[in-house]
């Protein structure tokens, strides 16, 4: 007889001025289907599985998260990831925007992981998605998006 235990993962994303600190957004995002298989492979090391969550993009979509999805509707921009940490059950992984790079109306944001994850767009297996709508268009501020990824027993 073992011991059975299910793992939900969920998160939450914010986007912050990244020189005032100042909160503009803040959602709940979706973790889709192949987020879940990259988040199981590399749990048993799977072959071509060493490398977890490295690029966050965002996009000028505003089309529903569903599971299926493997990437953003319309990416526009990539960076590298250039935080992450855990407390607890909580990873929280943070990518700053340089202004002239964001300076679009974003809509969509997801976090993309696996050895396959480059800065080009739609490359390696998105983990999640979320609607993050913020017109950046303007007067271009610094940007850093934070997520939360919370993994809870069912």
């Amino acid at each position: 007889m073992g011991i059975k235990c299910n793992l939900k993962l969920k998160g939450y994303v914010r986007l912050w001025d990244a020189d005032t600190k100042e909160l503009l957004k803040e959602t709940h995002n979706m973790v889709v289907s192949d987020g879940q298989a990259l988040a199981g492979n590399l749990l048993i090391n799977a072959p071509g599985y060493d490398v977890g969550i490295s690029y966050c993009a965002i996009g000028t979509d505003d089309t529903a998260e569903n599971e299926g999805q493997h990437t953003l509707v319309a990416e526009a921009y990539r960076a590298q990831v250039t935080q992450k940490s855990i407390a607890g059950n909580i990873i929280t992984v943070s990518t700053f925007f340089v202004s002239g790079s964001c300076g679009i109306h974003i809509k969509e944001a997801a976090l993309f992981g696996h050895s396959t994850a480059t800065m080009t767009a739609n490359s390696g297996i998105m983990f999640s998605r979320a609607l993050l709508e913020y017109d950046n268009s303007g007067t271009p501020r610094n940007l850093m998006i934070s997520w939360d990824i919370q993994i809870d027993k069912v």
